[in-house]
Parts: C-alpha cells; structure tokens; sequence
C-alpha cells in the first residue's frame, strides 16, 4: 500500500478566486461539502470545469458521458485530432452532437480513454460509478502504481470488467466506499469532480522529483531547488565539462526542497551540471551558467579615520571592504588604486586605508584633528569606484575585534529545540581600541563594527543586515558587550564575522545549533476498535535515527522533526497521544464508516500505512444491571434509579460512558424501562418506570426489610415494547436501619473556608453500611448529631443540615495573625445506636484556583453533575479574524462555543465560560506560518487572521488557567461548513443546461 500514502498525503488547494475563475451560485461548503467545494474550484481554476450558462455548475445532477470527454480532454491536455470525422466514423450515435462535443470524444477517443460500446459512445448517457472506475484507472494509468496488497472489496453488483478497476482505487485511497461501491449508481457532477481532483493529486504526488532551478549564489556555492522534497540522504555532484569538481559541503534545507553545494575551487566561467543520485529512484540533473567572480561594490566603513597621536599625526586609518556579485567579501584578494599613490594606501590583507603624511615638512603638509579629507578607490578591471570625506579623530576606536563564544547565564547548550523567547544566548565580544584598552560603551563600539552571517536562516543575531546590536550582560561577574541571539532556530551553522571600521581587523565565530531529536522509522498497527464518531487510536512505534524509541508527543508532533499524519487524505494537527502506561496512538476520528487509510511520514520520509475499518457508531444494546447495589430506607419515597445507575453495553460488548447512553437515548427517542419481575412485589412500588436521558425511574421502599428483584429493558419513548434481549435483573435492598454492620463518612479532604469567595457551605455525606452496599443518612430525619472541633473553636459546634461551614476568623493563624491552612475533625453520632465515627478535615483561606481543566461544549453549569457527564472536545474551529478565547465553537455547522469544565484545589467542578475565565496566556502554532497572521501571541487577546488566498489553517492553541495548560486543535476557517459530500452517490435535480 505504498502508493496509498501519497494519495492520503495530498489535498487540493484552492487559492484566491482570480477574476477568471468562474464562482457557481449553487456551490458553497453548507451546499456541497467541504472537499467537493474545494474540488470544483480547483477544477474551474484549471480551467477543467466552467459550469452552466446561468451560472450554476449542477452539482448534484448526473454526469454525462460527453461531458466527461470535454473534461478529461482538458485535464490532459489532448489535443483534437486533425480529422474528427475519421475517428468519430466508429460511433453510430454522435452525428447530431456539437462541433465542440466532437471534437473532445474523438480527442479522448483517438488518446484512449474512451472505446465505446458496440459502436456507440452515449454522449448523453449517464456515467456510472463502476464506468468511471474504468475510465480513471485507464485516463491516468492508475495500474502502473497498483503495487501493494489488495484491501477487502464488496464486489457486489460490479461487472467483470470494472472489478479490477475498482479494486485499484480502493487500494490506492482513491475511493472510499470500497465496501458500498453502488457500482451501477449514476456519479453526480459534485462527486465526479471530487474522484477526479484525488485521481490527479495522487498522480501529481507520484511525480518523480525534479531540480527546478541551480543558481550561483557565492563564489564557490551552488544553490539547488526541488519541486518536492529529496531523500538528503542522496549524492550530490557537480560536474563542469565532464570533470567533476571537489565538493566541500552540502547544507540541506529543514523541509528538503533545495541544498546549497560548497567547492573547493571558485566558480569559474563556464556551465556547471549538479547531479542527484537518490537510492531507489530515478537520478536528477541540471544546470547553470555562472560568470568569473567580479568586484561588485567598494565601501569605506567609517566617516572617521583614527590618527595615531593627538598632536601633529603623521597618519590615520579607516577600513574598507570590497564584495563581490554575490555580496562576499573579497577585500583581501582585490587590488584598488587610490587617488594618491603616495598619500592615500590601501592594505588588502588587513582591509585598511592608511592616510599618510600628514604632517610633512618638505610637502608642506599640515593636518590636525578636525580636519577632513577625501578618498576614492578605484577597481580598474570593472571601473568600480567609491569616493567619501572622512573626519581626522583622536577618540578611541574600535582596532582589535575579539569573539570569546555563546553564553547562556544556566549553562544550557543551543539547539534546534531552543526557546529563545524564554531562555536568552549572547555571543560575547572582547574589543579593544587603538590604546589597548578594552571597550565598554554600547553606541562607541556599535559605530566601530559591522558584521556579516553566512547563515541567517538557522540563526542570526540582533541588528538588521550589517548592523550590530549590542547589549552588556555580566559573565562571571564581569561586563561584557554583547550580541544577542534570535530567531529562528534551526539545526545547522551559521559563521558571524565582525569587522572593524576603523582598520578593517576581524573576528569569526561559527555558532553550531544542535540537532536534536528527528523521526526516522514508524510502525502503525492496527487499532483495538474503529467506530464512526468516536476517537480511534492506532498504535504507533516511532524510532529515531539511532533506533531509540520516541514517546514525547513534543517532537512526535512537531512539523519539522516529527512525524506528518493523513487520515482519509486530510492532515492531522498534533494527532499523537500516549496512554497512562506510555504506549503511542495516533488519534483520528471518522464520523462515518468505511474503510480509510492512516498515512504516517517521518522527517526522513519513511512512510507506514494503516488501512482502518471504520464500523458502525456505538447503540446501546444490552443491559447489564446496575453498576452497584441499591439500598433503600423503609417507608422511603422518591428513591432514584437513573442512566448514572445503569450498565448499558453496545453492540460490541463495551460498557458505554453515561453521557453517550443519555446521547443516544435522546437522539433515538429510548427509554429504559424498570419493572416488576414478580406480579406482586412486596418490597417495593414502583411509581415511575420509565429512565430517560434526563428523569430517572422512582421506587417507594415499603416498610419491610427485604430484597426485591426487578427488570431493567431498553423500550420506545413512552416506556413500552421492552427489548427481551436487553432485559437484566437488578436487585433492591430494603431495610429499616437496625442492619447496618458499620458506617462511614466519606472522604472530606480540604475544603474552603465559607466566608471566602462566598464559597458557603460543604454538605458531607454519613452512609449506613450493609454488606455490599450504603444507605445515605440524613440528619434532618434524625439519623445522626454531629459536631466539628479544632482551629479556634474553644468547643465543639453542632453542625446541621448535613453541612460544614468555618468561617477564615475559625482559622489558626501565622506570626503575622494571617489565616493558615487548619485541621478539624468532625464526629458523627449515630442517634439509634450511639456509635460514633469521626474523620479529620482541613479548612484552607486560599482562594480557589483551577488545578485542572477540560474543554467541553457543554453549557456553563456551576452544577457537579452536568460537570460529570460533560464531553471533552479535542479539536474546534474559529473564524478568521477571531479573538480565540471569545470564537471558539464547535465546529462550522455546530456554532455552540466551547467551554471549559474547570476543577479547583478543594474538588469544586464546574462549567464555566472559556472567555470570562481568568485564562493568564493562550499560546498559538500554526501548522504553517504562512497561512495565518497572529497578534496578541501569548495573552488572553491572541487573535488569529488567515492571510490572502488562504481559506482554511490549523492550529494548536494552548490554553493556561490557573495552575493548568491543555492544548486544543483549532481550524481556522472563514463562514460557516457544510457536510461531506464524500463520494458516494447522491441525488438531486435542477436544471439541466448544456455544460459550456
């Protein structure tokens, strides 16, 4: 299946619609779906499509089978036959069709993509699935790359003839309804353009690689561009009139499309060839004339030339550089001329221009600080030339340049993970003046240097283009000048030289930004369970480059070093989760069935396919009695049985969470029902039978110990028609209270004083306990007294209604008379037995702060159940321009905002408004930084605009509140979604007019 991954790997991008592109006024997302939205588009940019006379494109109107000629011819560029009337001369039935439909069937015809059958074409019949199967597999020779296994097919209903056909789209990811094929069904012209938009990207992402361009960009560098990514594994030559030349170094770019080639010799005039050799595929080549290196510009770098003593100078000096057409320096190797032999000299070795005599008798020669003079240099070969008026000074100038290396105050090392927005790097600098004296002052030596980076892309440091920015830090308890460094951070090399403008002196560094880290092998398996609407989790093994097995989600997800995912030809944002134990998964979702292929890359371009059958979502199915035993107080009434009380199973035999039997109840109009398994209990009364997602079913508890055995069915919405094979037994308990073999009071924990943020009361909860279950006692029925003592209570205080409430006065307090964190014990007195039992319990003045947190869709409740059935949402969506916090929703056809279920020190769960919330930063990565502009990164106000020509782009945005951070997939979208139109067969009318 190793063709499937590219297809998986590749979708359609639709730019800015440019004023020849035709817009259709029945197609939009809500219409026709997201992927034959963005399909068709593609299409009508290519030019392949154009739609109706009225403007519409027909989206779910049949395909015709000359329509599909007009459209192939375009998509390959078929030129028409010079004799139409010959080719056509083997169809019976195209005489009357136009000189336009002409000439596409018989250009599809005379190319072989078409053949008819028994002598007619049926231009006006409608293509069926299984015909385009055939059709799509023969146009683009989809056979050539049909080199896996196959993938399970339901061949019902298809031809002979087609059945290869379908199989290799269903093998190559083409189709996905590989098990509901609908051979003979008609393709609407919605889902034609959607097959035939992934038939030419899976053949584009099959394209061999190929140089685009090889260009001089130093003296002795080449620079090589792919149109996709290279193995950089590869071997790279340079050949110039069949000699091959010496190579020093190869750099290739982070994502692989280009490589820059360094000689050992300089480029001479001549063309140069760079050969690619890949392992096992086919070698690259290309080309690039280059020119001798020539003297492009001259500069002299200062206004001041230093003399070299204060009274009657005999000479000063000032630097100068020359660089070639490339921008290098080639001060050093260049011969200039000045406008004085004798007066004016230049040292190409030290890049300096020494005026001399400047106090002379015999010449009469006079100069003092202050005063100006000219120079002009001159290149005779290339007549390039530069003249400045420079300043005689005395101050101190920067003439002896020294780099002593990186410095980070923690010692940390600097690699390609480094975050240099939290941990700050300087290359620390030793500068001297013409007295020997080491310099301090920033703007002094900030005038006195320039510098030059070989490799600004891996790293670079502050001040823009020859610009230096200085700063002082304190090394080892000295002050240093400083250069700080910044972003990006890449894994690579870049040499910083500073040069003195005073006397041209320098100094080098090569600053080296580890590698960390990188992907190399994937393994997928395949998952445990696939049901449409749930997460599936496909288990991953990922090794790095020296066979090490990689577990931080960190680098798994990261766009560069990690590991790159399709599910169903869509990319996956951060799709890499571990479990409690630290195994790896690849978490997809799938909100129908079928099978679709899980498509993983590594950053060495390492492929592992996945083909997942996704089954049908979860139903509850069967009952399997009550998650624990319920015990009733005689005479009560009112005793609950809920959804929360129910073991529901699904059709595979897994207990379903509470919150998706109470989903499924309400979507399917379920009930369970609770009933009677004798005719005359004696036990219990039922008085309500029926549970749905949001009543329970209520007992009366007769005035009689005992046991009683009831029925518990799924039934219709009104509580009849139990399902039998549903049907389990649950037991009820009855008892007045003299049963109990012991009691308890259940876990307290630390709670918050009441008088502190109005936090008010916390009930507890005293159980009778018997056997193998509890009966919730209640104090307000007299079961129990109770009391709390400790902190500055001076006697115990009688507590009432099941309910704690210290106050922050109740509180020990600290030296400073502050309120502190404080133990008291509360104890419970049983009043029908005078058994005691206490527990110990502390009271804290802390305001809450969340310590964990979930983000829901759920509405904001301050209630701990709705809290306890809430669902986590990992991925939403929110419109361009959006401040995050406040934009979130769902998704584009679900507009509820998301939420965050919140739970703070002391237990408290609620639901609460994500942007009212007391969130401190929102931290946002795109997918890729070119599709989005974001400002306000890092605050509660990021905000998130797609850039121009952009329609969709993936985020991670992580969210911090209180003592928490989570990360949430966000697509940035603009309007709103529609539904998948998939690939299957779909009906619809409107009317039919002649494509043009």
């Amino acid at each position: 299946m190793a063709a499937a991954a590219a297809v998986a790997s590749v979708a359609p991008v639709v730019s800015a619609q440019s004023e020849t592109t035709p817009e259709f006024s029945d197609v939009s997302v809500k219409t026709v779906g997201e992927e034959a939205y963005n399909a068709i588009h593609s299409l009508a940019e290519q030019g392949i499509v154009t739609g109706y006379q009225n403007g519409k494109f027909g989206a779910w109107d049949y395909i015709k089978r000359v329509q599909v000629a007009k459209m192939f011819q375009r998509a390959k560029g078929v030129e028409t036959p010079a004799d139409v009337e010959k080719v056509l001369s083997q169809y019976n039935d195209v005489a009357n069709v136009s000189d336009e439909d002409k000439a596409a069937i018989a250009a599809v015809t005379e190319a072989g993509f078409f053949s008819g059958n028994h002598g007619a074409f049926m231009p006006e019949g409608y293509l069926t699935r299984e015909q385009m199967a055939t059709i799509l597999v023969r146009t683009y020779g989809l056979g050539d790359y049909n080199t896996g296994e196959d993938v399970e097919v339901n061949f019902k209903g298809v031809s002979p003839y087609a059945k290869e056909s379908v199989q290799i789209l269903a093998n190559l990811g083409i189709t996905t309804e590989a098990k509901n094929f609908n051979p003979q069904g008609h393709i609407n012209r919605a889902n034609f353009s959607v097959m035939l938009q992934r038939t030419m990207d899976f053949v584009k992402a099959q394209a061999a690689a190929e140089i685009e361009s090889v260009k001089a960009v130093g003296a002795k560098t080449l620079e090589v561009k792919f149109n996709k990514a290279v193995d950089p594994n590869s071997k790279v030559e340079v050949v110039k009139s069949n000699i091959k030349q010496n190579v020093s170094e190869t750099n290739w770019a982070s994502d692989n499309t280009s490589v820059t080639i360094e000689l050992t010799s300089k480029l001479t005039e001549g063309e140069y060839t760079v050969n690619v050799a890949r392992e096992g595929a086919k070698d690259i080549s290309g080309s690039v004339k280059v020119e001798n290196e020539k003297v492009s510009k001259i500069e002299i770098l200062s206004d001041v030339a230093v003399v070299d003593k204060d009274d009657k100078p005999s000479e000063a000096t000032v630097a100068y550089r020359v660089t070639n057409q490339y921008g290098e320096d080639v001060t050093k190797s260049t011969n200039l001329t000045t406008n004085s032999e004798t007066n004016v000299k230049v040292n190409p070795s030290k890049g300096v221009i020494t005026l001399a005599n400047l106090n002379d008798d015999e010449t009469g020669r006079a100069y003092k600080v202050g005063d100006k003079l000219p120079i002009t240099l001159v290149h005779a070969d290339t007549a390039t030339t530069v003249t400045k008026t420079v300043t005689l000074s005395k101050a101190p100038a920067v003439t002896e340049v020294g780099i002593d290396g990186v410095y980070n105050e923690n010692g940390k090392a600097l690699n390609e993970d480094t975050n240099l927005s939290n941990d700050d790097f300087y290359l620390v600098l030793n500068v001297k003046d013409q007295y020997g004296k080491t310099m301090t002052d920033v703007d002094t030596v900030k005038k006195g240097l320039i510098k030059t980076e070989t490799n600004p892309t891996v790293i670079k440091t502050n001040g823009e283009g020859n610009v230096v920015g200085l700063e002082t830090v304190t090394v080892n308890g000295e002050k240093k000048l400083a250069m700080k460094l910044v972003g990006p951070v890449k894994a690579g090399e870049s040499t910083v030289t500073l040069i003195s403008t005073t006397n041209g002196a320098t100094a080098s560094y090569k600053i080296k930004v580890a590698e960390t880290t990188r992907t190399d092998k994937v393994t997928l398996s395949a998952p445990e369970f696939a049901v449409a609407g749930e997460d599936i989790l496909v288990p991953a093994t990922v090794l790095d480059k020296e066979g090490n097995e990689v577990k931080d989600t960190k680098v798994l997800n990261d766009n560069t070093k990690g590991v790159k995912v399709t599910f169903n030809g869509a990319p996956q944002i951060a799709p890499f989760v571990t479990d409690k134990d630290g195994n790896v998964f690849i978490k997809v979702s799938a909100a129908q069935t079928g099978v679709f292929a899980v498509v993983a890359q590594s950053s060495t371009f390492n492929v592992a396919t996945q083909t997942i059958n996704v089954k049908e979502a979860a139903k509850a199915n069967t009952i399997r009695g009550l998650k624990k035993p319920l015990t009733f107080v005689a005479g009560s009434e009112n005793n609950e049985i809920s959804v929360d009380d129910v073991i529901v199973e699904d059709q595979y035999g897994r207990q379903m969470k509470t919150s998706d039997v109470k989903d499924y109840l309400t979507k399917n109009n379920i009930t369970i029902l609770v009933e009677p398994k004798e005719d005359s209990p004696e036990v219990v009364e039922i008085t309500n039978g029926v549970i749905t997602a949001n009543s329970p079913a209520t007992i009366k508890a007769n005035d009689k110990n005992g046991t009683e055995t009831l029925k518990i069915s799924l039934a219709d919405s009104n509580g009849n028609n139990p399902v039998a094979a549903s049907t389990a037994d649950a037991k009820i308990r009855v008892t007045d209270g003299t049963e109990y073999d012991s009691y308890e009071i259940e876990e307290i924990g630390k709670i918050q004083a009441a008088d502190v943020e109005n936090a008010g009361a916390k009930e507890f909860t005293v159980n009778g306990l018997i056997k193998d279950s509890k009966v919730k006692l209640d104090q307000n029925k007299g079961d129990f007294t109770a009391t709390i003592s400790g902190g500055k209570l001076t006697a115990p205080k009688e507590v009432t209604n099941n309910e704690i409430v210290i106050n922050e006065d109740e509180l020990n307090t600290n030296d400073k008379e502050e309120a502190i964190d404080t133990q008291f014990t509360l104890k419970v007195t049983i009043n029908a037995t005078g058994k005691t039992v206490e527990q110990t319990f502390v009271v804290s003045p802390e305001e809450s702060k969340v310590q964990d947190f979930f983000f829901t869709s759920s509405v904001v409740s301050s209630n701990e159940s709705d809290y306890d059935v809430a669902k986590e949402v990992g991925e939403a969506t929110v419109a361009s321009g959006s401040v995050i916090l406040g934009g979130l929703q769902v998704s584009e056809d679900d507009n509820s905002p998301i939420n965050i279920a919140t739970k703070d020190q002391y237990g408290n769960k609620k639901i609460v408004d994500l942007d009212a919330t007391a969130a401190s930063t929102v931290n946002v990565t795109p997918e890729k930084a070119s599709d989005v502009t974001i400002t306000d990164n890092g605050t509660k106000n990021a905000t998130v605009t797609l850039k121009n020509g952009v329609e969709k782009a993936g985020l991670i945005v992580k969210v911090k509140v209180g003592n928490a951070t989570k990360s949430l997939k966000v697509t940035v979208v603009e309007g709103s979604n529609g539904n998948d139109g998939g690939d299957g067969e779909n009906d619809g009318s409107t009317d039919v007019v002649e494509e043009q």
